[in-house]
């Protein structure tokens, strides 16, 4: 196996993790780091990471015209989001509380993206458009419950990852439950759950 040239590609995340290890057993640290971003994307889906991918996609593919805000990028959901918005001709914003995340995130083609130093000041952001979809799956846990209510009348829907955690997430669950319309996506741990006092999601069960 050459590596004398950084390969653009992978077959698969085996080949991929066999080029970071031959890089690293050569002590080219400088490319393995190159490789890091794709390995560690390229595992959305462990340790529930990605369990909301299903339910978000679907609200997206089927909520009205309108832009985007995600609130606390990832791995998981951002790559999605910005291929889907990009195609749907939607607008797309990510916040997240921490500069060098949220840095690594952009450059995967995020077309707008900031940092907040404190989430009190996200409700700046949620009033800056009419959103059709706000997805949330920020941290630390405190920060959630007061954010969901910041988001309360500024889209059509909220999404919600690690919806029902009530040892991580204290008084969450039950405020989801005051919405008007509430649908709940249960096949993966951890739960998501897509809410409105809109109009009920047309995916719901």
């Amino acid at each position: 196996m050459s590596i004398d040239k950084p390969q653009k590609t992978f077959p698969d995340i085996g080949s991929l993790a066999d080029y970071m290890n031959a890089a690293r057993e050569r002590g080219d640290e400088e490319l393995r780091a190159q490789y890091n971003p794709m390995y560690e994307r390229s595992q959305f889906h462990g340790y529930g990471w990605g369990t909301h991918i299903p339910l978000l996609a679907s609200v997206i593919a089927t909520a009205r015209p309108g832009p985007v805000l995600e609130i606390g990028v990832g791995r998981c959901s951002s790559p999605m989001l910005v291929e889907m918005c990009r195609a749907m001709g939607r607008s797309l914003v990510g916040l997240d509380s921490s500069k060098e995340w949220a840095a690594e995130i952009e450059e995967i083609g995020y077309p707008t993206m900031a940092a907040l130093a404190d989430w009190a000041l996200v409700d700046a952001w949620v009033r800056r458009d009419e959103w059709s979809v706000i997805f949330i799956d920020h941290g630390p846990a405190e920060a959630r419950l007061p954010v969901l209510k910041a988001c309360r009348g500024y889209a059509e829907f909220i999404v919600c990852h690690d919806a029902h955690n009530p040892g991580y997430l204290i008084g969450f669950d039950d405020y989801l439950d005051t919405f008007r319309f509430r649908s709940d996506y249960t096949l993966m741990a951890a739960q998501t759950s897509v809410v409105s006092d809109v109009r009920a999601y047309a995916g719901a069960r």
